[in-house]
């Protein structure tokens, strides 16, 4: 898991990290690749150690494949997790339960497909896929697995190693100033040793890399080294939680408000006296966990209280128990449709039933009986003889029409009357001056201004050139033209601004009526000032 919440922190401070779609390549020949396997490639050893639960060589093979595509022998050391730890012992507690329960929640899934297949209720898509979900969930790497692969990788040329206990120690402790580390997790950019951090993103055979400098991650947040670890350190992480309603963002503000050059021992000690901690630190939480991890490089072996409940084989019986329970639906649909195919042959051709005796039917449309001569579908239908007068019922005779009766003051309504458009007021034509339209259409025919829809200036570069480090040369050559194109726009609306300020506090003068000749056409419209200029008066 790492620390929660760094990576979206990060993109929201400013930083943006680098992407590249190869694998990295050593600066020198004395820089490594260091790869923590566990957190690098944990979906293709879900696979492959699933999937091949009965060749282990198999799935050794899968997941050496995906390694080699990082580069080669010599430059690449591999960091494979070994026992557990004390200071992770709440984290692993926590995702034993979840792997347990979802070991649970799969037995009566298939459980209950079962029982649909023994009652011959219909299965659905969602059900099969619900009960693989939970398999993958509760997929764990076990330690006899992880010896057997490290063998492998020995015996092929490969330098690997099984760490005492977590293999982000291992590989903070070896890291080298010019070494890459290749990991998923964001805890590793805490430690101080580790100066660049490679964080594969899309699937194991196609990956791609996020970058991310530990010195241009410090520039722009504006910390120091202690200051990043004593981050990493208060916020939520494998081996310590963090204060109730503290996040990173708050946190990011008490840390970058203590002095950078005190130990990280002291910077946590700060944060803990700070107001907005204290009071909501009901826990007296001291971090000691993580300090002991991120600060001193350390970390306690678990003292084993008996063997540990094995899951893999529980989950490898109940993937046994699916597949078989899949080769019998198949089978039992197998049945199903040779059974239809044989009843349809017994019965023969199907049988023309006569139609029944539609009581609804149109009026002109013969009887079934008869031959089918149907009307056609626009022609006309038999009415009865229209214009016979049929006596009004007795009923309706009681009614007669009556007029309404009319009051003595009632006079006949008069009719409504008409309106009267009002005339518009005709707008009269400006003479002096010069009307804004028609200002604002002169400036845009001298003065255009037009923005081309070209797209976005990286993805325009990304099409042209192909090397990333002429790409970004282009690109920071384009800003900085843009910058000071925009610069020089702002001074010279000053400029124009303060001068047309004098000119209105002012006298105009001839040179003053040529320049704003110059910047904007005048009105020639009853304007007796462009004769003053050209007669110099």
């Amino acid at each position: 898991m790492g620390i929660q919440g760094l990576w979206p922190f990060l993109r929201k401070r400013g930083y943006r990290a680098k992407i590249h779609n190869s694998p990295p390549q050593p600066s020198s020949s004395h820089s490594k690749i260091r790869v923590d396997v566990n957190s690098t490639f944990f979906p293709t050893i879900n696979y492959a150690y699933s999937q091949n639960s009965n060749d282990q060589d198999a799935a050794h093979r899968i997941l050496e494949d995906c390694i080699a595509q990082l580069g080669s022998k010599s430059d690449i050391i591999l960091y494979v997790d070994g026992d557990q730890s004390l200071e992770k012992q709440k984290t692993q507690n926590h995702r034993e339960a979840t792997r347990q329960k979802s070991i649970n929640q799969a037995r009566q899934s298939i459980l209950g497909l079962e029982q649909r297949l023994a009652t011959r209720k219909r299965i659905r898509k969602h059900h099969i896929r619900r009960v693989w979900r939970l398999l993958k969930r509760a997929f764990y790497w076990q330690h006899q697995d992880r010896l057997t692969f490290i063998e492998y990788m020995t015996s092929k040329g490969w330098e690997i190693q099984l760490c005492p206990m977590e293999a982000d120690i291992s590989i903070a402790a070896e890291c080298q100033p010019h070494d890459i580390v290749i990991s998923r997790d964001s805890d590793l950019l805490v430690f101080r040793r580790i100066r660049q951090l490679w964080r594969p993103m899309g699937p194991s055979r196609r990956m791609w890399f996020l970058t991310y400098a530990k010195d241009d991650i410090c520039s722009e947040l504006e910390f120091t080294d202690q200051q990043l670890t004593a981050l990493g350190i208060v916020c939520k992480n494998d081996y310590s939680p963090n204060i109730p309603m503290v996040g990173i963002e708050k946190s990011y503000k008490i840390i970058k408000a203590i002095d950078g050059d005190k130990d990280i021992e002291a910077m946590i000690a700060a944060y803990l006296s700070d107001d907005r901690v204290q009071f909501r630190n009901a826990a007296r939480e001291e971090f000691a966990n993580a300090i002991r991890v991120f600060a001193k490089l350390t970390q306690t072996p678990v003292r084993s209280t008996g063997p540990l409940p094995d899951n893999n084989d529980t989950t490898v019986t109940l993937r046994e128990r699916m597949i078989g329970f899949l080769d019998k639906l198949m089978e039992q649909k197998r049945a199903d449709r040779d059974a239809r195919r044989k009843s349809r042959k017994e019965r023969g051709p199907r049988q023309q039933f006569a139609q029944k005796y539609w009581h609804f039917r149109t009026i002109d449309v013969p009887d079934n009986t008869m031959s089918h001569n149907f009307r056609k579908r626009y022609s006309c239908k038999e009415q009865y003889e229209s214009g016979i007068e049929h006596p009004p019922p007795e009923v309706m005779s009681e009614y007669k029409w009556r007029p309404p009766k009319k009051h003595a003051n009632q006079s006949d309504p008069k009719e409504p009357e008409k309106l009267v458009e009002k005339e518009r007021p005709k707008v009269r034509k400006r003479i002096h001056g010069v009307q804004k339209g028609r200002l604002l259409r002169e400036l845009e025919w001298e003065h255009p201004t037009v923005t081309l829809d070209m797209g976005t200036l990286r993805a325009n570069v990304s099409k042209v050139s192909s090397e990333d480090s002429s790409a970004e040369l282009i690109i920071s050559c384009v800003e900085r033209a843009v910058r000071e194109a925009s610069k020089v726009k702002r001074k010279c609306q000053e400029i124009l601004g303060r001068y047309l300020k004098a000119i209105s506090d002012s006298e105009v003068t001839k040179e003053d009526r040529v320049i704003l000749e110059y910047l904007c056409p005048h009105d020639d419209d009853g304007d007796d000032t462009v004769d003053c200029a050209n007669n110099g008066d």
